[in-house]
């Protein structure tokens, strides 16, 4: 696990945010969460100041965008390409 002395304070508060959303940190990478529904699957990926997200059911991404945008002042910068 990455050492909270390292993070800066807003990464800190997303990866301790994180778990109320259903999300469970990765034992491999401590950048990767992943939360399991009935309905599929979100990846989340933190790097650096940026947050790659993705899904397994086209419902699910925007769920999560608006959980963490109640939380957190998130912009949303389109598709990865």
């Amino acid at each position: 696990m990455v050492s909270n002395r390292l993070l800066v304070p807003a990464m800190r508060d997303l990866l301790v945010f994180l778990p109320s959303l259903g999300f469970q940190a990765s034992l491999a990478d401590p950048s990767l969460s992943v939360q399991h529904s009935s309905l599929g699957i979100v990846v989340l990926l933190l790097y650096v100041d940026d947050i790659i997200l993705t899904d397994s059911h086209s419902s699910l991404f925007p769920l999560v965008i608006v959980a963490l945008s109640q939380e957190f002042e998130i912009k949303d910068l389109g598709q990865l390409t």
